[in-house]
């Protein structure tokens, strides 16, 4: 089970929201990279989630941009899942 904790920064695009946490070096450049790209991590603190919040300000498709904290349990194996849940 691998439990996933932290601060993210939420988009605004268009009508959709998109989950933005911590560059773990996807080849975007910047303090950010999407949540589902970087194998789900979070930032450890709310100071590293600003700077990435300031930055993505700057997109133009972005309309706003909120923090969040999240908190997932997700099993990695169907035997994980039937034993958890």
């Amino acid at each position: 089970m691998r439990v996933i904790r932290g601060v993210i920064c939420v988009a605004v695009i268009g009508r959709a929201k998109v989950l933005f946490g911590k560059n773990m070096g996807g080849g975007k450049v910047g303090q950010f990279e999407n949540f589902c790209t970087n194998d789900m991590t979070a930032f450890a603190t709310v100071a590293e989630a600003r700077i990435a919040k300031k930055e993505l300000l700057v997109w133009r498709d972005i309309h706003s941009v909120s923090l969040g904290m999240i908190q997932i349990e997700l099993a990695e194996t169907i035997d994980e899942a039937h034993a958890h849940f």
